[in-house]
């Protein structure tokens, strides 16, 4: 595996804690992303105690696999990850995402064609597979100016949300759900990576 490394733009970062009911979904999209040659994968289990080790044992021989020996919580373990990643993108994709190759290809050409963009989100279907979901929205930085104007009675701010429509244009925003997303590695690298607070 270590040779095709450089042969792919990306590397999914994905984080898993007790995710046996979901992960299996996530890992055969991945798959299908990495034998496009889009993705290399890397997947840190955060000691799980269900079936998550079996399962990601069991379909990952493809990807590269930290089984940590604690739960580091979120922000930590997507650290841990990223210290793998060699690739010019990093995507961070939960356990209960499934991210096909034609996202993944939409998002790589949307970095390519704006170099000064350091994120970028896809449109996400919230809810189960097979049923009905919401869009996830998107909008403005919080600040705490911001927050305070909401919070008081006759405050005239109001957050300023969208949806992220499937095949939409792209727009500006101030924050993307961490659910996936794709953002610069020497970004990432730059910003120091996570936050360790955010668990």
């Amino acid at each position: 595996m270590s040779n095709s490394l450089a042969a792919k733009p990306a590397t999914a970062v994905i984080v898993t804690y007790q995710s046996a009911r979901t992960i299996g979904r996530t890992l055969l999209a991945m798959r299908r992303c990495h034998e496009a040659n889009l993705l290399d994968v890397v997947i840190v289990d955060n000691n799980s105690a269900d079936a998550t080790r079996e399962i990601i044992k069991g379909q990952s021989d493809w990807a590269r696999i930290v089984f940590e020996a604690q739960n580091h919580g979120f922000g930590r373990a997507c650290n841990i990850g990223f210290t793998q990643v060699t690739t010019p993108y990093t995507i961070f994709i939960n356990p209960d995402a499934v991210v096909e190759p034609d996202a993944i290809r939409t998002m790589l050409q949307f970095m390519e064609q704006r170099p000064r963009a350091g994120i970028v989100g896809p449109a996400i279907v919230e809810g189960e597979i097979n049923k009905t979901g919401e869009l996830q929205v998107t909008g403005e930085r919080p600040t705490p100016a911001k927050i305070l104007r909401a919070a008081l009675p006759f405050g005239k701010y109001h957050t300023i949300s969208r949806p992220i429509v499937p095949g939409s244009a792209p727009f500006r925003t101030g924050w993307v759900c961490g659910a996936v997303f794709m953002i610069r590695t020497e970004l990432m690298r730059q910003l120091n990576g996570f936050d360790p607070r955010f668990f």
